[in-house]
C-alpha cells in the first residue's frame, strides 16, 4: 500500500491497518456523488456573482 503521508510504500501491518482506518473515516465523512457535484455547482455559481 502507497503511503499518503510520505509516498512510499508501507510494509509494516499495522501501519497498513492504520492507513487503510484514516481511509474508512475520510470516506465515511464524503458527501456521496450527487451531494459533490451539487456543492461544486453552488460554489462555482457564488463565485462567478463575486466580484
Amino acid at each position: 500500500m502507497d503511503n499518503q503521508l510520505r509516498g512510499t510504500a508501507v510494509k509494516q501491518p499495522e501501519d497498513e491497518a492504520s492507513l487503510r482506518q484514516m481511509f474508512e473515516l475520510f470516506r465515511a465523512d464524503a458527501l456521496c456523488t450527487r451531494q459533490s457535484i451539487e456543492l461544486i455547482e453552488k460554489v462555482a455559481e457564488q463565485g462567478a456573482t463575486t466580484p
